[in-house]
C-alpha cells in the first residue's frame, strides 16, 4: 500500500492498494494506518508515562502516571509507548516516560535521571508560565 498526497493541501492522499486499484483518504485516516503497530515488545515493569495536572496554586497540582504494559513498533518505523488506552495512551501528541530505573525521558530527548528531578522542573516551568500570564 502507497500513499500519495493529492491536491488539497494534502489532507487526502491517493492509496494504491494490492489489487491495483486505488482510493482516496483523508490525512488523518493515513495518519491513523502508519501508527498501527506491526510489532510488540512487553514493557519492564515500573515504566510510566508521566505528566503534571493543575495550575500553579491549585489544591491538587499532583503528578499523573500511566502504566506502559508494551512498546509497540508503528507501520512508520516509531517507538512508541502502549498503555490500556491504547498506543500512545490514545493520544497523538508525544508523551514522557518514566523508565524502571528512574530516569524520565522526554520526545523531545531531554531527560532526568531522577523523577524527583522532572517533577521540580515541570512545577518551576508551571510556575514560570503562571507568571507570565498574570
Amino acid at each position: 500500500m502507497t500513499f500519495q498526497p493529492t491536491g488539497h493541501k494534502g489532507f487526502v492522499h491517493s492509496v494504491e492498494l494490492a489489487d491495483d486499484t486505488s482510493c482516496e483518504i483523508r490525512s488523518y485516516v493515513r495518519d491513523k494506518i502508519m501508527e498501527t503497530p506491526v510489532h510488540m515488545v512487553a514493557a519492564e515493569p515500573n515504566t510510566f508515562l508521566v505528566g503534571m495536572i493543575g495550575d500553579a496554586g491549585d489544591e491538587d497540582d499532583s503528578p499523573w502516571q500511566t502504566p506502559v504494559i508494551a512498546w509497540a513498533l508503528t507501520a512508520e518505523g516509531f517507538v512508541v509507548p502502549v498503555t490500556v488506552d491504547g498506543v500512545n495512551d490514545d493520544s497523538t501528541s508525544s508523551k514522557t516516560v518514566l523508565h524502571s530505573n528512574g530516569m524520565v525521558i522526554e520526545p523531545a530527548n531531554q531527560s532526568w535521571r531522577r523523577y524527583e528531578d522532572y517533577l521540580a522542573e515541570m512545577r518551576e516551568r508551571r510556575d514560570e508560565k503562571a507568571g507570565k500570564a498574570t
